[in-house]
């Protein structure tokens, strides 16, 4: 699916508050690739030491994950270290599988639908 509305990468930060501080925070750039698909890349997921293993960022990454949708995202990529084991159980766990080279895709089902960035 082409996206005549995305020039350039549009990024986006979602955060999971308690009270006002973030516990989780997901940065994920909506970009096309050199097939012109409409792909979110996940850039940043972290979650305060203090609230891991309590859902949070599952949470986050599941609001991103229909934001992509949203936007028309045909799939969801991102790159995570071999020994990083943890957080491959959690990408896993929301759909993620593994690709080449560290990096993990998660299909999007999605009707085409033309990107639209914030300035057009």
């Amino acid at each position: 699916m082409s996206s005549p509305g995305l020039r350039n990468e549009q990024s986006l930060d979602i955060s999971r508050n308690i009270g006002s501080d973030p516990v989780s925070t997901i940065s994920i750039a909506i970009s096309l690739n050199k097939h012109e698909q409409v792909i979110g890349t996940v850039r940043l997921l972290k979650t305060d030491t203090q609230f891991r293993r309590q859902g949070f960022a599952t949470e986050v990454l599941d609001i991103a994950k229909k934001l992509m949708v949203d936007i028309g995202c045909e799939k969801s990529v991102l790159t995570v270290l071999a020994s990083n084991e943890s957080a491959i159980r959690l990408y896993k766990k929301c759909g993620y599988t593994e690709g080449e080279d560290g990096e993990m895709i998660l299909p999007l089902n999605v009707s085409p639908q033309p990107f639209r960035s914030a300035s057009g």
